[in-house]
């Protein structure tokens, strides 16, 4: 199954990526857990942009922001708003498919992609 950026809902990540921490020993969950780390974004400023390098997952932990995309008479449009538990990205998405901005202050809890293939599948650390 396919997932947009605003479309990968909390409880399908937790499946995707939780899941797969239940079966791996203690020491993969705590390397996950050092490999996690935090990036805040003020009010308004532009977190990402439309075809942008997806080599993160970003949970939001705190504030809110926006997901939108540019109609093709150069407008653009609001399809998403991106509050606390969401995320952004998934494993093996290459690319952003919308635009991400701060509503508020918002922090993110960012994981490399590579490191959660990790947990996910040992052998592919």
């Amino acid at each position: 199954m396919a997932y947009s950026l605003a479309a990968a809902r909390p409880d399908q990540i937790a499946r995707s990526v939780t899941a797969p921490c239940a079966r791996r020993d203690y020491d993969a969950l705590e390397d996950l857990n050092k490999a996690k780390f935090y990036k805040t974004y003020a009010a308004g400023q532009t977190i990402a942009m439309h075809g942008d390098a997806l080599d993160l997952v970003a949970l939001v932990v705190s504030g809110a922001a926006t997901l939108e995309c540019w109609t093709e008479d150069g407008h653009t449009q609001l399809v998403g708003v991106l509050p606390p538990s969401d995320v952004i990205g998934r494993p093996g998405r290459e690319t952003l498919q919308k635009e991400v901005a701060a509503v508020s202050q918002v922090t993110f809890r960012l994981f490399q992609q590579q490191t959660l293939r990790g947990v996910a599948d040992p052998g592919s650390r």
